[in-house]
């Protein structure tokens, strides 16, 4: 079925814009078809209009679309919905977290709940309440968990290192991905797009597909971060929340996320962002293979 997209303009007007079954790219401004073409002919975007600057950009890979007006992202009102989606749950509004309520939130989840979900994963059946830790060998990170999730290495590009962390009994998954930064802009969202799609192939997961929920603003262990939350299908079929921030710090990008079956508690969600709170980011020597 076709994913569609919509979006309400500061000035009234609303902006559709759809991904046929046959590929075509079509965005509509009110009823009018203001651009179209085959997938990924448009890697600029589709200009709708020239002032203000607005600009409709499909992700040729996944299923993502973004308008922007003037360069600053608008958050649809409407969300494409697959039919997984559609019998697993209700649809998912985008929201803008004010800053200073995720700051808030944040440092309340690393002062206060890290170490109380760790052991209460311990106490739903993990080997030991002793945190595990991995260092990557590029030394670009080191992450920190409970012994009861199992260490993966994951594939990372440019020269970087991934690492995915599973507990395979709750299907509930954390990744880490961390590249040197190189030439790529500091800007969290450009981390976002060229390294998301490495982050989601280390996810255990049914197929490839992706559905696109909400997208933020938010503060990551520590740095500015833009921040993705999804759907995607679990290895046994199941729904499941996939959320992801990316952020640069010091010369490295990094994409962070973790994944658990929708309608799990809400305590497993904050176990596993802490976690991601708990990774750190601090440029170590580099330990190498030995």
């Amino acid at each position: 079925m076709p994913s569609r997209w919509e979006w309400l303009l500061p000035d009234g007007r609303r902006v559709a814009a759809t991904l046929e079954d046959d590929g075509r790219e079509v965005v509509h401004l009110g009823e009018r078809v203001a651009s179209e073409g085959p997938r990924g002919a448009h890697a600029a975007g589709h200009v709708v209009e020239a002032s203000p600057e607005i600009i409709v950009t499909f992700e040729p890979q996944v299923a993502v679309c973004v308008l922007r007006v003037d360069g600053h992202e608008i958050a649809p009102t409407t969300w494409p919905r697959s039919e997984r989606s559609r019998e697993a749950s209700a649809p998912t509004q985008a929201t803008r977290i004010p800053v200073g309520l995720v700051l808030a939130l944040a440092m309340a989840l690393v002062g206060t709940a890290a170490w109380g979900a760790w052991r209460a994963l311990g106490a739903k059946g993990a080997t030991s309440e002793v945190a595990a830790s991995y260092r990557a060998p590029t030394g670009l990170f080191v992450a920190h968990h409970p012994s009861s999730f199992r260490t993966t290495v994951a594939t990372a590009p440019n020269g970087g290192s991934a690492v995915l962390l599973t507990e395979a009994e709750r299907e509930e998954s954390v990744v880490i991905v961390a590249t040197p930064l190189g030439d790529m802009p500091r800007d969290p969202w450009v981390v976002q797009k060229r390294l998301f799609r490495e982050a989601l192939a280390a996810l255990p997961r049914a197929d490839s597909a992706f559905d696109e929920t909400g997208r933020s603003d938010e503060t990551c262990i520590g740095e500015k971060g833009a921040v993705v939350v999804g759907r995607i299908a679990t290895a046994r079929a199941a729904s499941a929340k996939v959320w992801s921030c990316a952020f640069v710090k010091g010369d490295a990008a990094f994409v962070v996320g973790y994944a658990l079956p929708e309608g799990a508690p809400k305590a497993n969600e904050a176990a596993l962002r802490a976690i991601v709170e708990a990774t750190d980011t601090t440029k170590l020597a580099d330990v190498g293979s030995k």
